[in-house]
């Protein structure tokens, strides 16, 4: 069922290879009338260059939060709570706003999954493009303006001149998806951030920047973390997986891993719902609804909603393992018999 992993992809964690972007311990909360809502519980992954990871799961459960975490444009209520995100072994969190704004967009670029919130309806594309190169970029507005054209026309947009031209809402939702794209991928960054790039677009369009996701990430070398629901995209695109619930990872490993070898239930039933029923031709639904953000239960988030859980998943909740293998499961049935009775 999954792809083939495109040469030079998949980096195994257990090579001496430094990662571009690594995340320890990542929590961040938003603190509401009715409580601390975490939203982000401890996440840690790695990111090589020339790798796409996706980050998938349900709506809600902390996709979106995670990769502004690592942007760290996170606002009040909400704030990180703890961890580290190390760009080439420097904390971002660490660093001073002034010194987060010369990273993003330059060393870290993001989609965002409506480009329309992104873009001043006053100004034109072209002057939007230009300036956010010259704010990165030591050169000319002449040298700016030829870039920003070279990039629109990278994408795919027909006239490029026109679309340069052009106010935002004059574009349709997939021209202003792939201007995105060139702005971000204009400044050349090590790590480009896709949220749910394809949402809300039809399919041939999907189609088309999946496309350029994909050549750009290959000639450019650019790591990509994809977030997204849609496990058709992940299969298509992504050399490894993370699996999130409850602002939680609860699975990654590779695209093989995941698709084909499945351990953690809710993957399971992730990618169960996405194929028809052999019997009756209908969708597979998960049962239940995800918990309450703002009172989690004691154990594992998903025991709730999972056919296998016992006793041991209601009241403690597993960490992810094995800790030294690229596969790993937050799940009590897949631990040895030790750590269950230890996690007892």
């Amino acid at each position: 069922m999954a792809k083939n992993v495109k040469e030079g992809g998949l980096i195994k964690e257990s090579q001496n290879i430094t990662p571009i972007l690594e995340v320890n311990g990542l929590s961040t909360s938003f603190l509401t009338a009715t409580g601390e809502i975490k939203a982000v519980r401890d996440v840690s992954f790695s990111l090589y260059k020339g790798e796409v990871l996706a980050v998938v799961g349900e709506s809600g459960c902390g996709k979106s939060v995670t990769a502004r975490s690592v942007l760290r444009l996170i606002e009040p209520p909400g704030y990180i709570k703890s961890g580290q995100v190390l760009l080439n072994g420097v904390n971002l969190l660490n660093l001073s706003e002034n010194e987060m704004r010369r990273i993003r967009g330059a060393e870290i670029s993001m989609v965002f999954q409506d480009p329309m919130i992104s873009f001043d309806p006053v100004y034109t594309v072209g002057q939007q493009f230009t300036e956010a190169l010259l704010a990165h970029k030591r050169i000319s507005r002449y040298e700016a303006k030829q870039k920003a054209l070279h990039m629109l026309s990278a994408v795919s947009l027909r006239e490029p001149e026109r679309v340069f031209k052009s106010y935002p809402f004059q574009l349709s939702g997939g021209m202003r998806q792939r201007v995105m794209i060139a702005i971000a991928l204009a400044m050349d960054p090590q790590v480009l951030i896709a949220d749910e790039p394809t949402t809300a677009l039809d399919v041939t369009v999907q189609s088309g920047i999946l496309t350029e996701l994909r050549r750009l990430n290959k000639e450019i070398g650019c790591a990509i973390i994809l977030i997204t629901h849609d496990l058709g995209v992940v299969a298509e695109l992504a050399d490894r997986v993370a699996v999130m619930y409850a602002g939680r990872i609860v699975e990654t490993g590779s695209v093989y891993d995941i698709f084909d070898h499945a351990q953690h239930p809710y993957t399971r039933a992730l990618l169960a719902s996405t194929n028809p029923a052999k019997e009756d031709g209908w969708l597979i639904t998960i049962p239940g609804q995800p918990p309450v953000m703002a009172s989690l239960p004691p154990g594992c988030s998903f025991a709730g909603r999972c056919p296998e859980a016992s006793g041991l998943c209601v009241h403690s909740e597993p960490k992810l393992y094995p800790e030294t293998s690229e596969h790993r499961v937050s799940c009590w049935h897949t631990q040895s018999e030790e750590r269950k009775i230890a996690g007892a």
